[in-house]
């Protein structure tokens, strides 16, 4: 069974259904696609992930593994957007399960990280001392904790 979801997308960006959590990747060209919000990797969330320098890949947060952005697309979830809202087909998703609309700073929306900044990526595609999911100011929209103890 598949529900379908109307968001306006001046207000959400990330679809909560159940256990599953997707996140609206913006592509350089303005396109939107919803994506999965976990790295094949571990599950780590890939909303947190930077870009590397050629805008290529995502880095997950967790564990600094490289996805592709064009792979990541490819597993998107069907949507049409019209202006600012977007119509999702969310797959085996039972009317019992609970869908949730929120919208949340999504790091993999930002721009590639500067290689030679410090904290970013380095050349090698090391994490810097911030790691890949950015620096302190990153988390300075969160609001569960002091931005010292999310570190």
């Amino acid at each position: 069974m598949s529900r379908i979801v109307v968001m306006d997308l001046r207000e959400h960006n990330t679809v909560l259904a159940g256990h599953d959590r997707y996140f609206v990747l913006v592509g350089p060209d303005g396109d939107s696609h919803l994506v999965r919000d976990w790295c094949p990797h571990r599950g780590g969330p890939l909303s947190l992930s930077r870009l590397t320098p050629d805008g290529r890949r995502l880095t997950c947060p967790w564990h600094g593994t490289k996805v592709g952005v064009a792979a990541v697309r490819r597993t998107g979830l069907p949507m049409v957007r019209s202006g600012d809202e977007a119509i999702v087909l969310l797959p085996d998703t039972p009317d019992d399960v609970p869908v949730t609309l929120v919208h949340k700073r999504i790091l993999a929306n930002l721009p590639p990280e500067d290689p030679d900044r410090p904290g970013s990526d380095g050349p090698d595609g090391s994490a810097g001392p911030a790691g890949p999911a950015g620096t302190v100011e990153d988390c300075a929209e969160l609001p569960a904790l002091p931005c010292e103890e999310q570190r």
